[in-house]
């Protein structure tokens, strides 16, 4: 399932900035977790609230993606 899910995270978002903070989001939230939400958000520039709701968008971004690709 973590391939899947890596790969999915791969191929739902596009090319602009906005697509690849999406992925960065998604992935530093719940695929390869290094720290704290907290510290994620810092990293990346973020408020907690733009990193919470950014975080929402890209895994259900993902989640539609994976159903649609089954």
């Amino acid at each position: 399932m973590r391939v899947r899910l890596e790969a999915g995270a791969e191929r739902a978002f596009g090319d602009s900035d906005d697509e690849r903070l999406l992925r960065e989001v998604l992935r530093r939230g719940y695929l390869k977790p290094a720290g704290s939400h907290e510290q994620a958000a810092d990293e990346l520039s973020l408020s907690r609230a733009t990193y919470f709701r950014r975080l929402r968008t890209a895994a259900s971004r993902l989640a539609d993606y994976l159903v649609a690709s089954q």
